[in-house]
């Protein structure tokens, strides 16, 4: 048989909705305010790159994940200054509320069509993980920083 040349292109087959667990919109939002934007960021690229979606997962790192690591080292440097970490934490919660607004209508859909969410107590748990091995590490390695001896 002959293919019809005006039918409309074949789509690549996605994975059922209900096999991909995305993390809910209110998770990625405590965990940009409670842990660090870059947790919920990494969890925003992580949703997209489960639908398959390989244009919004670079863009939650372009937008996201980048914009978050950059306001991570400028709260370091900016520690000192009171007005700088104001400025820092306003910041962080503007792009924590942005990732939560891009993520809501996203995963809304995704549950609607029967799909289920992510456990994110396990992504907890790794960033938790990997804030403790970050901290001894830069216990170690900072010299000026040492434990008084009794």
């Amino acid at each position: 048989m002959i293919p019809n040349p005006y039918a409309p292109p074949e789509s690549r087959a996605s994975p059922p909705a209900s096999n991909v667990r995305l993390f809910g919109a209110t998770a990625i939002l405590l965990h940009a305010i409670l842990l660090s934007p870059a947790a919920g960021a990494l969890m925003a690229a992580v949703n997209y790159r489960r639908l398959g979606d390989a244009a919004g997962f670079r863009r939650a790192l372009a937008l996201y994940v980048v914009p978050s690591v950059a306001l991570l080292f400028f709260s370091i440097a900016a520690a000192a200054n009171r007005g700088r970490v104001l400025l820092v934490f306003g910041a962080q919660i503007l792009l924590a509320y942005a990732l939560f607004r891009e993520q809501r209508p996203l995963v809304e859909r995704h549950v609607a069509a029967g799909g289920r969410r992510a456990r994110w107590y396990l992504a907890t748990l790794v960033a938790l993980l990997v804030l403790m091995v970050g901290l001894v590490v830069w216990q170690v390695l900072d010299p000026g920083i040492r434990p008084a001896s009794a």
